[in-house]
């Protein structure tokens, strides 16, 4: 995307990228690897709720991971399967990310979700982040399931005003969340999510197999 900037009509001076749940990690793994790669490219990661480890022996993961709540152990182990074809792969950082070294990311918003067997993985990157010296937001959601979310404009959220802080813009009026460049979803193919409190309903939904 930075490198046909002029061919998208986009700012490559302002690019986020972000994602919802395996989406979160994606973004994650791309943000890893432009640091590995010394390419200065992000302005900030947009991670909701997302799954950071190859450990799934968490106390989230027992208290709501029996598909209760809209994902389930069997779901979260059936689609890391449709991209880890190796044992080896659960060891890659960019999978295992709360195992690998975080200093030198961009500053990161999070939403996190009570209800969630993912939940400690997003509550301890947090912390990881913080101590590796990077600049997180984070806002943990009580009572909210990971389909407790539904897309819809990421206009007055709370996650367009954090990316307008962070690339930089004197106002709102500077930063279009329209545009598709500010905010990549990698799961969904989403660039326009809003995660205000107006916009989250009823979180009794379970997820139909």
């Amino acid at each position: 995307m930075a490198d046909h900037a002029g061919e998208l009509d986009i700012d490559a001076t302002q690019l986020f990228v972000g994602g919802d749940s395996a989406g979160a990690s994606l973004s994650m793994g791309v943000a890893l690897t432009l640091r590995d790669a010394h390419e200065s490219l992000l302005k900030g990661l947009v991670l909701n709720y997302g799954s950071f480890s190859s450990n799934l022996f968490r106390n989230s993961m027992v208290r709501y991971g029996a598909g209760d709540y809209g994902l389930s152990l069997h779901d979260i182990i059936w689609l890391r399967g449709l991209y880890l074809s190796k044992g080896s792969d659960f060891n890659d950082p960019r999978v295992n990310i709360l195992r690998t070294d975080l200093r030198g990311l961009p500053p990161v918003c999070m939403v996190v979700a009570e209800c969630d067997p993912l939940h400690d993985e997003s509550v301890e990157l947090e912390r990881l982040l913080e101590a590796a010296g990077v600049g997180v937001t984070a806002r943990t959601y009580p009572a909210r399931c990971i389909a407790s979310w539904r897309p819809s404009r990421l206009r007055a959220s709370r996650q367009t005003h954090w990316m307008t802080r962070h690339a930089g813009c004197a106002s709102r009026r500077a930063f279009d969340p329209k545009n598709a460049n500010f905010c990549v979803d990698l799961q969904n193919g989403c660039d326009e999510l809003d995660f205000s409190d107006e916009f989250i309903h009823a979180s009794h939904w379970k997820l139909s197999h």
